[in-house]
């Protein structure tokens, strides 16, 4: 068998080792740090205040009788409905937030504020044509379901102000461009 030769050097080098020429950059310089879209943030922020808004409103009075008594969006009903579309809108803004930039999601989240806005209108016109059992007067529609609205609102405008990526995907646009300019 033959001796192994030593993995290391018994000694360090004694010789001076190179230095670089003084032309030479110490460092590549750094790339610019890509920061957000700021139409990303007033999405997530719209949206946000627009979710905790509906979230309020379910409990703010929809429904004033004459004789003073309020009627909440929880006690008619339809208030458990726009809490779980602000779960959903919610769910939106996070992802929204932690970088989904799809065009399916600028949809659902203009989707969810015209569901909330189609709940608004179906209550305004039920509470407006009701009349109170005691009195006989028409029932006065409540801040709370204008809120609602206002709540709708700013989910189709934080869906607005969305920056979206095309719906094809990257690959099938690097493809297309990649085609035109061969063929030209």
């Amino acid at each position: 068998m033959a001796p192994v030769p030593p993995l290391l050097p018994d000694a360090p080098p004694l010789e001076a080792t190179p230095a670089p020429p003084g032309a030479w950059s110490s460092a590549p310089p750094a790339a610019p740090v890509a920061g957000r879209d700021p139409r990303v943030w007033a999405t997530v922020l719209i949206g946000a205040a627009s979710t905790v808004a509906m979230v309020f409103s379910s409990f703010a009075p929809w429904a004033h009788y004459a004789d003073g008594v309020d009627k909440t969006g929880i006690e008619h009903g339809d208030g458990w409905i726009l809490i779980g579309l602000a779960f959903v809108a919610a769910g939106l803004c996070g992802a929204i937030a932690v970088g989904l930039r799809h065009l399916a999601a600028r949809l659902a989240l203009a989707g969810t504020g015209l569901v909330v806005f189609v709940v608004y209108l179906l209550n305004k016109y039920e509470i407006g044509r009701a009349t109170d059992l005691v009195t006989g007067q028409r029932l006065a529609i409540g801040g709370g379901l204008y809120v609602v609205a206002f709540a709708a609102l700013g989910l189709v405008v934080a869906a607005l102000a969305m920056p979206s990526r095309p719906w094809w995907g990257p690959r099938v646009a690097a493809r297309a461009a990649a085609t035109t300019t061969t063929a030209t």
